[in-house]
């Protein structure tokens, strides 16, 4: 039986990965439906072919620089898909907000048609607060689980629902691939009290 694609996000480290990952290896070793797990190749942090959660979950993955080449890549028995980090994707001084809307939904109309389960998960927001585009895409169309993680600034640990930077960058956009090195999850207060302090060149 189909079911609706299932839609992971909320901030880093919030388990969006670990969750899609279970998932997979339920049926991937319980069932043993043949599955595949697919990723933009633009995210080398694991290594090409492989995605890996904070948790320490591995699961070989098929890396791709377009979300057409799902379409290309995916066997035509494979009834269960994955597909990682979907905010990085496609990013907007590439492509428009509706182009990537529009891509996102034409692949996943033609992956409904040959797959029974659609397991999705990426970043809703970016590091200023703004929605990406993929995120537009999936939570209009998918059976959405927003996940929180917990404030980490000045041992905060309240729980967290954003992305923020922490240190300044020379590059510009809403995509910066990056882990810890880059960003920590934020409470809203901490949040917009490091977005501030960005804007006005202070440190963070």
């Amino acid at each position: 039986m189909k079911t609706l694609p299932c839609y992971y996000c909320g901030p880093m480290w919030s388990a969006k990965t670990t969750t899609l990952m279970m998932q997979l290896l339920t049926y991937k070793n319980g069932a043993e439906i043949e599955t595949a797990l697919f990723t933009p190749d633009r995210d080398s942090r694991s290594g090409v072919g492989l995605a890996r959660s904070h948790d320490g979950l591995e699961l070989m993955s098929i890396s791709c620089a377009h979300p057409r080449e799902i379409l290309d890549k995916i066997s035509p028995t494979c009834k269960v898909v994955g597909i990682e980090e979907a905010h990085l994707w496609m990013d907007t001084q590439t492509y428009t907000e509706d182009q990537i809307i529009e891509t996102w939904n034409a692949v996943l109309d033609e992956l409904e048609e040959t797959c029974d389960y659609i397991f999705i998960a990426g970043l809703d927001k970016s590091y200023y607060g703004k929605f990406f585009a993929s995120h537009l895409a999936f939570s209009a169309r998918c059976l959405t689980q927003s996940n929180h993680s917990w404030c980490r600034t000045e041992d905060c640990r309240n729980p967290a629902m954003f992305t923020s930077l922490i240190r300044k960058l020379e590059a510009t956009g809403d995509i910066i691939v990056g882990g810890r090195d880059l960003y920590q999850p934020a409470c809203r207060k901490h949040f917009y009290i490091n977005l501030i302090a960005q804007e006005s060149a202070t440190p963070l």
